[in-house]
């Protein structure tokens, strides 16, 4: 009927990633929507494989964590209260460990029923919990404190802000309008919410590595592939080198 793709994509940008309308409106703006389909369909790749290796490396650990749980609990419920009338019955007297775990199997064999339903309640309220900005805000930033793990999910959401970045730079979408786009697929509320105030860095004149850098989140080659594609011209070009490498690192 007339209407444009994007626009017509618009009515349903609730079902298509915020990235995928903007390449969309760039593709049409610039008369280039087949290299703009392109390079869209070349970074969800990327960002499909990456979630999908992120699930594959947690299926182990997430399964032994399972089965741990279940043995720990089986044996407290079923298996250490057996032992709570030969204990008894051997009139001495028991180290403080021994008695501790025995009243612990005799509290759970209790009540394990109603210890269910707190986990689940207690779980259920976090979630709740967790829909709270400020609280999922927190939560988000001391993820990123954890040993080990948060240097991880750092190069992950590095390897999202520049390979993000650079598909939208390089399809004519303006910098300012790329970053606040870039700040909401990052899946980090503390780290999008730091990116998005670089806008208003931008508006002013100051660049972008500048204000990365005082951020103090982005590791320090970023920064330095930043200013020098600012000094070069080629942003968009070092943003995606860039977001290679922190993908194999990721890996």
């Amino acid at each position: 009927r007339g209407i444009s793709v994007s626009e017509s994509f618009k009515e349903h940008e609730k079902r298509f990633p915020e990235l995928f309308i903007s390449m969309l409106e760039a593709g049409e703006a610039s008369g280039n929507l087949d290299i703009s389909l392109e390079r869209m369909g070349i970074a969800l790749t990327k960002e499909y494989k990456l979630n999908q290796k992120i699930k594959s490396a947690m299926v182990y650990p997430t399964v032994l964590s399972i089965v741990a749980v279940i043995v720990v609990i089986f044996l407290l419920v079923a298996v250490v209260p057996t032992f709570t009338g030969m204990y008894a019955g051997s009139g001495q007297e028991l180290p403080a460990l021994t008695r501790m775990m025995l009243s612990i199997g005799n509290f759970m064999s209790r009540y394990f029923v109603l210890l269910l339903l707190v986990v689940i309640t207690v779980i259920f309220i976090i979630r709740i919990i967790l829909r709270s900005e400020e609280i999922r805000y927190a939560f988000d930033r001391n993820k990123l404190k954890i040993p080990v793990m948060g240097k991880l999910l750092t190069k992950i959401i590095t390897a999202r802000f520049t390979q993000s970045m650079s598909t939208l730079l390089v399809s004519g979408i303006p910098l300012p309008q790329a970053v606040d786009i870039t700040s909401r697929s990052l899946g980090n509320a503390y780290v999008s919410s730091h990116v998005r105030a670089l806008n208003s860095e931008i508006r002013a004149g100051r660049g972008l590595h500048l204000p990365l850098k005082e951020m103090g989140i982005f590791p320090q080659m970023v920064i330095q592939m930043v200013q020098l594609g600012e000094a070069s011209g080629t942003l968009d070009d070092l943003l995606s080198k860039t977001a290679a490498f922190y993908e194999d690192e990721a890996d």
